[in-house]
């Protein structure tokens, strides 16, 4: 079950961060997991200026 069924009002960020496991799943690369999605998910809120 995907994270975003569950929560259904989910921000931008949150939909981007599914969509970078997505694309590891996809491609069957490394990270599929989400072992650095906390690293990304600061990442992507700190380029947006949201922390």
């Amino acid at each position: 079950m995907n994270q975003l069924e569950l929560f259904p009002e989910v921000d931008d960020v949150e939909q981007e961060v599914q969509a970078i496991l997505a694309r590891r799943r996809a491609m069957n690369v490394s990270g599929q997991a989400g072992e650095d999605i906390d690293l990304i998910r600061s990442a992507l809120k700190s380029a947006r200026g949201l922390a």
